[in-house]
């Protein structure tokens, strides 16, 4: 951005979302009701749209926030903080909170904060969260010691069933 850049917003339409008018061959030039292009198949396997949805919708500046008529936000309870999302190996001790989650396509996709409480540098190793997860993807894959910049990252869960279901799947007492 310079002093001598637009001032104006830019405003990028997506063609397949925009209505079209149909007119009726009876009534002349009365409209019916706007129908609207819908992409009946995804370029992107669900999981990967699912998951780029959740980050662009946590991330991406005001205007470019997407949205998908697929896809619907749901209300996620907090993580319960006596079990660990992320089974430790070195003795690293990682805080997880929940963000926010969405559905579409039959999927779930959940966004967890996980932030380390330990001195040591964390690898994220997703094969070491529990739950009945399909896809994961972090952030970043490595944890900075606690209070560092570095420190906390996200990951996007998803699953076939809501949050807390898919815990309980491998939680007892849960």
């Amino acid at each position: 951005a310079n002093a001598s850049g637009a001032t104006t917003d830019y405003v990028i339409d997506n063609p397949k979302l925009k209505p079209e008018r149909t007119v009726s061959s009876l009534a002349g030039s009365q409209d019916q009701q706007p129908t609207y292009a819908q992409e009946t198949r995804l370029e992107n396997p669900p999981s990967i749209v699912l998951t780029r949805f959740a980050s662009q919708t946590l991330y991406a500046p005001a205007r470019l926030i997407p949205q998908d008529n697929r896809i619907q936000r749901v209300r996620v309870k907090p993580h319960p903080q006596q079990w660990p999302l992320i089974r430790s190996t070195k003795g690293e001790s990682l805080a997880v909170q929940t963000h926010a989650a969405w559905r579409g396509f039959g999927l779930y996709v959940t966004a967890v904060s996980v932030i380390n409480a330990s001195p040591l540098t964390v690898e994220l190793d997703v094969r070491n969260v529990r739950g009945d997860f399909r896809h994961l993807t972090p952030q970043h894959t490595w944890l900075g010691p606690q209070g560092s910049d570095e420190d906390r990252t996200v990951i996007y869960l998803v699953s076939t069933q809501p949050y807390h279901s898919a815990l309980k799947g491998v939680s007892h007492g849960f």
